[in-house]
């Protein structure tokens, strides 16, 4: 089997020059299938970040894994937070294209969709008949 790498594990290792390799510790670096990274996450609005963070979740979960990780900004904690994903910042927040940036740790399956309704895993939306 060959070894496979992710951005935030690259940075680590100091592959990837103009990012600090102190973002993640490098001994809790995942290599799992159940993790999958998702750095450079940008949408137009909140509405569509909003959307496409449940969408990948959907997505994700259906693929069995559980967690994501990524290198991409400090805000991003707080909104993933509040969308009901709960999320670690694993390192020290760093200056990446004038932003503070940071590597992040997402747990997914329940997610707040709107105030009222919550999205459930795929095996809880089919046991249900949905």
């Amino acid at each position: 089997m060959s070894e496979f790498s992710y951005m935030v594990r690259d940075t680590v290792f100091g592959r990837l020059p103009g990012i600090p390799a102190d973002i993640f510790p490098e001994a809790d670096l995942p290599s799992s299938s159940l993790v999958w990274e998702m750095s450079y996450v940008e949408a137009k609005d909140r509405a569509s970040m909003e959307l496409m963070f449940h969408a990948a979740n959907e997505y994700l979960t259906d693929v069995g894994a559980t967690h994501t990780i990524a290198f991409t900004r400090l805000s991003f904690k707080g909104i993933l937070d509040r969308l009901g994903y709960p999320t670690e910042q694993c390192g020290p927040a760093v200056q990446y294209s004038g932003k503070p940036y940071c590597a992040l740790f997402t747990e997914l399956g329940l997610a707040r969709q709107n105030s009222e309704e919550m999205l459930s895993t795929p095996s809880d939306r089919l046991s249900k008949g949905a």
